[in-house]
């Protein structure tokens, strides 16, 4: 059962891509995506509104892609490095 990754509900989730817009398809194929609840997908406070969280899940996500891939497959596919990075 999906749930959200913030508060652990299991009501109303969505699919949030952490890299979105044009790297969405990217998202998809290397599964960086994170369910959460409509709150904290599209909430007031919710990722798309919270740029501090959208940042804490880019870096998250970018560690995960490199500890398969590598740093430099990542920046060239979604264009940036995200860690070291602060809002």
């Amino acid at each position: 059962m999906k749930e959200c990754k913030e508060c652990e509900t299991t009501i109303n989730i969505h699919k949030h891509h952490v890299f979105g817009g044009p790297n969405r398809k990217l998202s998809e194929k290397y599964k960086l995506y994170v369910y959460l609840c409509q709150r904290h997908h599209t909430g007031n406070k919710g990722i798309h509104f919270n740029p501090q969280m959208a940042l804490r899940y880019k870096q998250e996500y970018q560690e995960k892609f490199e500890q398969q891939y590598s740093r430099e497959l990542f920046v060239e596919l979604f264009g940036k490095n995200y860690l070291g990075v602060h809002e």
